[in-house]
């Protein structure tokens, strides 16, 4: 937790130019439980592009410990509305969903309908269909779509 209030002190000082080169610096040697609490963190602060860097990071470095650590966050922490599509458009661009899509990256609808589980069936849905492959995705996806289509009318 020091870490994490060292980081945003350290951010809140510089101007926006100089937040960007603070993160670089930070996603080059931190671990991936403190890039996924700046990934939070960036919310609050005005950093051009900061978030969309930080993803990118995790999603090109390959690093199976930053699924681990978004799932992680996930589970055990409360988040607003915004703070869980946060996590959740980081794990759809690291590709924790590739392997219900085969080696192509989920399109807008998928992504769509992967947030609306998010937001009606919760995180713990999309911990679970994660976690543990007999969950039918595509049943859920048509029972989130059967609870929305009255929003269309």
């Amino acid at each position: 937790m020091k870490d994490n209030e060292k980081i945003i002190k350290e951010l809140s000082t510089k101007s926006p130019r100089q937040r960007l080169g603070v993160i670089q610096r930070l996603l080059t040697y931190a671990k991936p439980p403190l890039v996924v609490a700046l990934l939070l963190t960036l919310r609050k602060l005005q950093v051009p592009n900061g978030r969309r860097q930080v993803v990118n990071f995790m999603a090109n470095s390959k690093n199976p410990f930053y699924l681990d650590s978004l799932v992680q966050e996930l589970k055990f922490t409360q988040y607003d509305y915004v703070e869980r599509d946060i996590v959740l458009a980081a794990l759809i661009k690291i590709g924790a969903f590739d392997r219900f899509f085969g080696h192509r990256r989920p399109g807008i609808n998928i992504q769509k309908k992967l947030f609306l589980i998010n937001k009606l069936k919760g995180p713990k849905t999309l911990i679970q269909i994660l976690e543990n492959e007999t969950i039918d995705f595509e049943e859920l996806v048509k029972s989130v779509e059967s609870d929305t289509s009255h929003w269309t009318k």
